[in-house]
């Protein structure tokens, strides 16, 4: 902004300012889709002030040399004679010379229109009637720009006794200098306080419960949260694993904790484990501490089968085969652009008992800040990939 105003009184100097800000802005967002539309118009721009530069000083300084130039109102060689060698006119010219050239050249147009001696006298009481109302205009103004200048002056004066004055109402005592900053100091912890008090904490590997194979056994007969809940509990689990397993419930609809805690960055995963009253697979994954804080990827393998890419597959094998929910975590990593990228592999055979025919491979994408973007299939391979991680139960 600052560049675009400096640009119409300086365009060299504005120009500099908004290529400035163009590289900034370059640094900050890169060349993505918000950053192409800030640093391309602004650059452009500098290099449109640039090329301004040299005209607008042309121009400039034309009209400089056009107000500078007095406009041809008489022939100034022979005024210039008729001063020289005629008497008359020359002492008419000395009186008026103490008006200024304006009015002698007022006196050279008048007369050489007339080129009468006669009108001498008119033509100098004219001027001097002209001039000396023009000179009175002139103090009229004066005085006017200097009562408004006072007026002004006043007026920052009023401003600067008002600005004091609540000064001094505010910090003019000890006292009330130590009531206003507590104030500020207090006001600010509030509002630090309710921003750290409504986040909400992140997923760590405190959250996960191990149990035992006899507290597993206990856990997974459970039908309802609250019969999880106290299981938990009476086999020693933290209140983060608790309160991540109440969380964790809500999600998936079925009394679910979590087994294992996979850091990775701006986004984690964590395992899960559920009760096998109410849970008819087992566990599987959910991407956590991202936006939205949990993301659960068995909620997207129901919708697999439904894939335009899925369904090319089963009908170029003549439909034998069906999407069974088995499924792993093969790799998660970070694409060039800055994406993190967390990879499954969901298995396809003719019934649940038989030898995988392929496998799909989807993903979930998340941008820097961990905010999800996309949820696609990359590739149907023929059979689970190598590495593939298996979800607790499976």
């Amino acid at each position: 902004i600052i560049g675009g105003i400096v640009t119409f009184s300086n365009p060299r100097a504005g120009g500099v300012l908004l290529a400035a800000s163009a590289c900034l802005l370059w640094y900050l967002l890169g060349l993505g889709t918000i950053g192409t539309l800030f640093v391309f118009p602004i650059g452009a721009t500098a290099v449109f002030a640039f090329f301004a530069a040299p005209a607008a000083r042309a121009t400039s300084g034309q009209n400089e040399s056009a107000s500078q130039t007095p406009p041809p109102g008489f022939d100034r060689a022979k005024w210039n004679a008729l001063v020289q060698y005629d008497n008359d006119i020359a002492a008419v010219a000395e009186r008026l010379q103490p008006l200024g050239q304006k009015w002698l050249d007022e006196f050279a147009s008048s007369y050489l229109a007339l080129n009468d001696k006669k009108y001498l006298p008119d033509i100098e009481r004219k001027i001097v009637a002209a001039a000396e109302a023009a000179a009175e205009q002139d103090e009229r103004e004066r005085i006017a720009a200097e009562e408004q200048r006072k007026a002004q002056v006043e007026l920052w004066r009023n401003r600067i006794r008002t600005t004091r004055k609540f000064a001094q109402l505010t910090w003019g005592t000890q006292t009330r200098r130590t009531v206003t900053f507590s104030g500020a100091v207090l006001i600010l912890a509030i509002v630090v306080s309710l921003y750290f008090l409504f986040q909400p904490a992140k997923v760590e590997a405190s959250a996960v419960w191990p149990p035992h194979d006899s507290s597993a056994s206990d856990a997974g007969r459970c039908p309802d949260i609250i019969c999880l809940v106290g299981q938990m509990e009476q086999h020693h689990a933290t209140k983060k694993a608790v309160d991540f397993a109440r969380e964790l419930t809500a999600a998936t609809g079925v009394p679910t904790w979590a087994a294992r805690f996979y850091k990775y960055g701006a986004v984690d995963m964590v395992a899960y484990d559920c009760a096998e009253p109410v849970c008819e697979y087992h566990g599987g994954f959910v991407l956590v501490n991202g936006s939205p804080r949990i993301v659960l990827d068995t909620s997207e393998l129901r919708r697999l089968q439904n894939n335009p890419e899925v369904q090319q597959w089963l009908s170029r094998n003549n439909n034998c085969c069906f999407l069974t929910i088995y499924y792993g975590f093969v790799r998660e990593f970070q694409l060039r652009d800055g994406t993190q990228r967390f990879v499954f592999a969901n298995t396809i055979s003719q019934c649940e008992a038989c030898q995988p025919s392929a496998a799909v491979e989807f993903a979930f994408d998340f941008n820097s800040s961990g905010t999800l973007i996309s949820k696609k299939v990359l590739d149907i391979l023929p059979g689970p990939p190598s590495g593939l991680v298996w979800p607790p139960g499976h």
